[in-house]
């Protein structure tokens, strides 16, 4: 028990540490051959002031979608340090703007932190795709429905291209083409 608790208090502080897939705000922050992704994820009901209270990092108001290369779904009593490293650490509500992991991949879970140690635990199973023409793709909005004990009743993908468009033009200008591409469920 003792060694779970040292291991789980050396995550705490790895991921309170800069990690994840890097954030990007203008077109000087995208080298040559990336591709950037844009999307949302919003918690309906959404989390009420006080069901966070994270005292270490920058963990408050963010869920850690975790991306794979590979079909496989995120144990969420398995998660180690190594998800984190691809993670997108998405704002809730707001729109994400990162570079892409891969070309083929897949949200394969995903977690929001409630205090120290306590994590919400998101299933994962949707995918995505870029193309060697895209500057940037737009997966959509993720829309985690929940009840009041956390657990997830449905995953919706909400499309709001006109909106992401319009803040993906605010951030990068006319030089940038953003494309479709939403989010699709991975096959069974």
């Amino acid at each position: 028990m003792m060694i779970r608790i040292l291991l789980l208090t050396l995550m705490a502080l790895l991921v309170g540490c800069q990690y994840g897939l890097p954030m990007v705000d203008s077109p000087n922050d995208v080298y040559p051959g990336e591709v950037v992704l844009v999307g949302k994820v919003v918690l309906d009901p959404p989390l009420q002031e006080g069901e966070q209270n994270v005292s270490w990092g920058s963990q408050e108001n963010l869920i850690n979608l975790f991306t794979s290369d590979r079909e496989v779904m995120i144990d969420p009593n398995n998660v180690r340090y190594g998800h984190y490293q691809k993670a997108i650490k998405a704002p809730l509500g707001a729109s994400f703007f990162t570079i892409a992991p891969f070309d083929k991949g897949q949200i394969s879970g995903a977690t929001i932190f409630l205090e120290d140690m306590e994590q919400i635990y998101f299933p994962g199973g949707l995918q995505f795709s870029v193309t060697a023409e895209d500057q940037a793709v737009y997966l959509g909005t993720i829309r985690y429905r929940r009840n009041d004990f956390y657990e997830i009743t449905a995953i919706d993908v909400l499309d709001e291209y006109t909106q992401a468009r319009k803040e993906f033009a605010e951030k990068f200008g006319d030089g940038m083409t953003l494309r479709k591409g939403l989010l699709k469920p991975v096959a069974p």
